[in-house]
């Protein structure tokens, strides 16, 4: 019998909206900011608004790019790198499949127009880690897409995070 081939990354695309109890309530709080417009404006985006998810937020950059600027990094999202990711761009991210599968969804937000909500699934062939992860897009002045505001929910526990050389080579 043939082994599977070795993957790092898989996600699926799931439908909107969250079945999680906070990513609802982070796409329910997206629409009352919105209103009627097609996308609240980025003036909109406040820490105390998502107080019920600080730590699981992150903001990032998505005018230009990619690369893109990750802006605010949440700190349980932070706990599970081995160094803060804040300020930099998503070239920093390892492996290069997490990477790409990162701009593109970042990519897809912006370029949409709207959240979207996928299921990552990360494994070293021996371990795998586990989210979901609900983008919600913001737009400038210009109206165009400026920002988009992330908000995940860890399937695993920080205390079952491994993290593994292997894992973050490329």
């Amino acid at each position: 019998m043939l082994n599977a081939p070795f993957e790092k990354v898989r996600v699926e695309r799931l439908p909107l909206p969250p079945r999680d109890d906070k990513l609802l309530r982070m796409f329910e709080l997206w629409n009352e900011q919105r209103d009627a417009a097609p996308l609240p404006g980025r003036p909109a985006v406040k820490p105390e608004s998502f107080h019920f998810m600080l730590g699981f937020i992150n903001l990032i950059e998505v005018a230009d790019g990619p690369p893109f600027r990750l802006r605010l990094i949440g700190t349980s999202i932070a706990q599970r790198r081995d160094f803060t990711m804040k300020g930099k761009t998503t070239e920093s991210l390892r492996p290069r499949p997490y990477r790409d599968m990162v701009e593109r969804h970042y990519a897809e937000c912006r370029d949409r127009r709207t959240p979207t909500l996928y299921h990552v699934y990360l494994s070293d062939g021996e371990h795998t880690r586990s989210y979901r992860r609900l983008m919600l897009p913001y737009a400038d002045a210009d109206g165009a897409v400026g920002l988009v505001v992330t908000g995940t929910h860890y399937i695993d526990r920080l205390e079952d995070v491994v993290r593994n050389e292997r894992f973050l080579s490329d």
